[in-house]
C-alpha cells in the first residue's frame, strides 16, 4: 500500500509540473514535401513538367495569455499532489499501526504459550498424582478424571495459542510485507510437528 502511494505521490507531483509556465512553451520541429504535375496544355510554354517543393522550420508555442486556465489547472494539480501525500502518510501510519498490532499479539501469544506449558506440566503431574492416589486408595475415580479433564483441557488451550501465534506470525509477515512461501512451508511445518 505505501508503494502505491508513493507512486500517486510521485505521478501527482509529476502532473503539478506539467501545468507550470515553462513547460507549456513548445519547441516543434515541421516540415512538408510536396510535387505537383503538370498534366496536358502546351509543351510550348517554358515550364517544367513537374514542381516540388520542400519546406522545413522550427515552430514556438509560447502562451501569452491562457485566461486564467493554466493557473486553476495548476491550483487542482497541487490539491490533488498534497491530497496524495497525505493519502501516503495515512497508509505508513496505517502499516505502522498493523505491524505494532501484530509484534503485540506475537509477543503476547508467546508469553501465552510459555504459561500454558508449565500449566500442562503441572496438570500431568497433578493427573499422575491423582493416579497414584487411587492406587493406595486416598484418591477416587472422580479425582483421576477431573484430573485428565485438567490435563485435556490445558492442551487443547496450548493448541489453540499455538495456532494464535502462527495466525499472528502470518499477519506480521503480512504487515511488514515479508509474507512469501518459505514463511507460509515453515508454518505449515510448525503446524505440522504438533
Amino acid at each position: 500500500m505505501v508503494v502505491a502511494r508513493s507512486r500517486a505521490v510521485d505521478a501527482a507531483r509529476a502532473k503539478a509540473d506539467q501545468y507550470r509556465w515553462g513547460a507549456q512553451v513548445k519547441v516543434d520541429a515541421v516540415g512538408s514535401a510536396s510535387r505537383v504535375q503538370r498534366t496536358g496544355g502546351d509543351n510550348r510554354l517554358p515550364f517544367p513538367e513537374a514542381f516540388n517543393s520542400l519546406s522545413a522550420g522550427v515552430r514556438l508555442t509560447i502562451p501569452f495569455y491562457t485566461g486564467g486556465g493554466l493557473s486553476s489547472q495548476q491550483r487542482q494539480a497541487a490539491a490533488q499532489s498534497r491530497s496524495a501525500e497525505q493519502m501516503l502518510e495515512a497508509a505508513r501510519r496505517d502499516v505502522r499501526l498493523n505491524v505494532q498490532q501484530a509484534w503485540i499479539g506475537q509477543s503476547s501469544s508467546v508469553a501465552g504459550i510459555s504459561a500454558l506449558r508449565t500449566a500442562l506440566a503441572s496438570a500431568e503431574l497433578q493427573e499422575r498424582a491423582a493416579a497414584t492416589g487411587r492406587e493406595i486408595g486416598i484418591r477416587t475415580q472422580s479425582d483421576v478424571l477431573a484430573a485428565q479433564a485438567q490435563v485435556f483441557d490445558t492442551k487443547r488451550r496450548l493448541n489453540d495459542a499455538l495456532r494464535d501465534y502462527e495466525r499472528s506470525r502470518v499477519a506480521l509477515s503480512a504487515a511488514t510485507g515479508s509474507l512469501d512461501e518459505t514463511v507460509l512451508a515453515e508454518i505449515d511445518q510448525d503446524l505440522g510437528d504438533r
